[in-house]
């Protein structure tokens, strides 16, 4: 049976998908969904590269990821996706680098792929992402508001068509 996990971030490596797994799994069948990937990002910040390696984002807020080769499931509230899959949602983002008042819905499966000649880390294989929903960003406000019926006032319903009289108060 399948279990439950709470690694501190979700990554590829944290879902127990390791290198030579990856690439065994390229070989073998060419191209294979290894990972699907749920979540609301509430914050997203770059973090640089180190040598040659490209940076990459630190996402936060509530995700859960299935390892489609296990049947493992990982919840976390942290994430880092290969770029490939982490671009396309880092674009809804529209002012810098910073997620403001907002949650954006995101759920992607991941896929690895075969890839020859090597790619310039050595690896024999990259990832591939497709969308399983578009990402889209939200008001975390607006979404409590909308799962919820707010009451409309009593006194509005109540309203008389009569002029209402002036009061007693400074004369103009």
């Amino acid at each position: 049976m399948a279990e439950v996990f709470s690694p501190k971030r979700i990554t590829i490596r944290d879902c127990n998908l390791g290198k030579k797994q990856l690439e065994d799994i390229a070989r073998e069948h060419k191209q294979a969904k290894v990972l699907r990937f749920a979540g609301i990002i509430t914050d997203a910040k770059e973090e640089p590269g180190k040598d040659n390696n490209e940076g990459y984002y630190v996402l936060t807020g509530d995700f859960v990821a299935v390892n489609l080769v296990t049947g493992d499931t990982y919840a976390a509230r942290k994430a880092i996706l290969p770029n490939v899959a982490a671009n396309p949602i880092l674009d809804v983002l529209s002012e810098g680098k910073k997620v403001k008042a907002v949650s954006i819905r995101v759920a992607v499966d991941i896929a690895v792929c075969e890839f020859a000649p090597r790619n310039p880390d050595g690896l024999k294989y990259k990832f591939v992402a497709s969308a399983l929903i578009k990402p889209t960003k939200r008001s975390v406000l607006q979404d409590v508001l909308d799962s919820i019926e707010l009451p409309m006032p009593k006194l509005l319903g109540a309203v008389s068509e009569e002029p209402v009289s002036e009061g007693k108060g400074k004369k103009k």
